[in-house]
């Protein structure tokens, strides 16, 4: 199926932290809706995710859902999310995703409890504005 695999190419790709390979699966126009970075164009948000990260994060896709009309798809995920500034956490989340008849991604929402990443993230975005 087209969308499962789009979506395990998402999770490789932004694992691997290739932004190149990751832009080629979005519309140019495609929005992010992120706990910690709010809404976005898909094409700053990845960029500033991948800056703030370290080379050590990883995500692992553990399972993919696929809506009845193809249009739509999710994957439940677990992140081991480590900052550049070397502040690490783990946490399971869930990616939303739409596609239009391209089959490019036109939106993806991220849902996962910031309880854990919030601090480390404020604390790393501080440092950057001082």
């Amino acid at each position: 199926m087209e969308i499962k695999r789009l979506i395990k190419e998402y999770f490789e790709n932004l694992s691997k932290g290739n932004y190149e390979k990751l832009m080629e699966l979005f519309d140019g126009e495609a929005v992010v809706f992120s706990p910690l970075y709010g809404k976005k164009l898909a094409k700053d948000f990845y960029k500033e995710l991948l800056e703030d990260s370290g080379k050590e994060s990883k995500v692992e896709l553990i399972q993919a859902f696929v809506s009845a009309d193809n249009n739509k798809g999710a994957g439940n995920f677990r992140y081991e999310w480590t900052l550049k500034d070397s502040a690490k956490s783990s946490f399971e989340g869930v990616d939303l995703f739409e596609f239009n008849e391209d089959k490019k991604i036109t939106q993806v929402k991220i849902i996962y409890d910031t309880f854990g990443t919030r601090e480390g993230f404020n604390k790393l975005k501080e440092k950057e504005i001082v």
